[in-house]
């Protein structure tokens, strides 16, 4: 879990430290995606913990 959210804080920091140039000024688009990323990420990360929590609590 704790290196899910390391790898995406990277691949944030890799999207947002790009160097704006006119040719390579990233999008909305590559936030979007990032964003989405994240959300997916967060989301799966909530449902593995549901999980753990009722295998824990059924046992």
């Amino acid at each position: 879990m704790k290196n899910c959210i390391e790898a995406m804080y990277i691949y944030l920091k890799q999207i947002f430290a790009k160097e704006l140039t006119e040719d390579n000024a990233f999008t909305m688009c590559d936030i979007m995606k990032a964003t989405s990323n994240l959300r997916e990420l967060m989301s799966a990360a909530q449902n593995l913990q549901r999980s753990y929590n009722y295998q824990w609590d059924h046992r």
